[in-house]
């Protein structure tokens, strides 16, 4: 399988003596097979492999996967393997790469090939997008506090990233189940994500999320989160006309039944 040709790939690193794709056809497909399923899915591979693959989703396919199979080819083309055990790439016209460069080279081509990753994301989140239906949405959470880069970039800087956004979408998921449908409840937590208009307890769910998910790289941002958090049940708990939901679900279910809570002794 190769969807990118030899001279496509020179596009990418230009200044090299591969003649046919033979040495790097196995890493285009170990690129492919490695990272594409989880970021765009299989329905949308399948196009892109098929006899009459669409010129607007390859040509944003390209350069990741250009990028993906540098990086992924690097380790096994600095070496050959001989009958006496594996020897160092070498010929009478160019000296073999230092350790330093391979790596610099492997670094740059990570980096380039997360940045057009991510350009590819940004144009399949649009729901405009042609193949929007058949993506497999991973850059996204449909019904999360943060749905995607852009708004978790308004709470805290990832550089509208959704490949970033992408690293996290797991975590947020579990951490709105094991963290805010505990403490805001289903409804009241319901009901702020369906409206969206909420300007006061929303944005500070938002931010503590933001946090939450940062956490788990950076602990300091835990602590952050918690004041988020409790800075917006604190409102709720302050206004029980607006947030009646918290109210009936949570915060009078703890209040209810005192006395049972605290008998009274007689003498």
């Amino acid at each position: 399988m190769s969807i990118i040709d030899v001279n496509t790939l020179k596009d990418y690193l230009p200044v090299n003596t591969i003649k046919e794709l033979g040495i790097t056809e196995v890493h285009q497909s170990r690129a492919w097979q490695k990272h594409f399923p989880k970021y765009i899915g299989r329905k949308l591979m399948a196009l892109v492999e098929g006899s009459s693959p669409p010129a607007d989703l390859t040509a944003k396919v390209i350069p990741p996967l250009a990028y993906l199979t540098l990086y992924e080819s690097i380790p096994f083309l600095d070496l050959v393997l001989t009958g006496s055990g594996f020897g160092i790439v070498s010929n009478t016209n160019i000296a073999p790469a230092s350790a330093d460069r391979v790596r610099a080279l492997a670094t740059a081509s990570l980096e380039a090939a997360n940045n057009a990753m991510d350009t590819l994301l940004f144009w399949l989140q649009s729901s405009s997008n042609t193949y929007y239906t058949d993506w497999n949405k991973s850059s996204l959470i449909r019904d999360g506090l943060l749905r995607h880069a852009a708004e978790f970039n308004s709470f805290h800087d990832i550089n509208e990233s959704p490949l970033r956004f992408y690293a996290m979408k797991h975590r947020m998921e579990r951490i709105h189940l094991q963290r805010f449908v505990p403490a805001v409840g289903s409804l009241q937590l319901n009901r702020l994500l369906l409206n969206r208009t909420d300007t006061l307890v929303l944005p500070l769910l938002q931010r503590a999320m933001a946090h939450y998910a940062l956490s788990i790289d950076e602990p300091q941002h835990a602590d952050i989160a918690e004041t988020f958090l409790s800075m917006a049940l604190s409102e709720m708990r302050g206004q029980p006309l607006v947030y009646t939901l918290y109210h009936q679900q949570m915060y009078e279910a703890i209040h209810e039944n005192n006395e049972d809570d605290y008998p009274v002794f007689g003498v």
